[in-house]
């Protein structure tokens, strides 16, 4: 039990050592960001800026009905305070 407790902590302090080494140097870090984009991009077949263009918020086509229904929703708080207030 006490020799796999220790074979797990030389395997991990290798293995942050390991990174600690290889993103050290500016230039390996770029290198090691381009390397895991175009190996998500073959896994995927997508990219990032692909991801981000399908998602949008809101209705794409509103209808003048739901922009009216909204429009009266907006001012009904407003009213509301006006008339108590005034």
């Amino acid at each position: 039990m006490n020799v796999k407790k220790t074979a797990v902590a030389v395997a991990v302090a290798s293995a942050v050592g390991a990174m600690t080494v290889c993103l050290s140097d500016e230039s390996k870090r770029t290198q090691l960001k381009n390397q895991t984009k175009s190996v998500f991009t073959k896994v995927t077949g997508k990219n990032k800026e692909d991801q981000v263009k399908k998602f949008q918020l809101g209705n794409p086509k509103p209808s003048t009905e739901d922009s009216k229904m909204v429009d009266e929703g907006s001012l009904y708080s407003i009213q509301r305070y006006n008339e108590k207030y005034q």
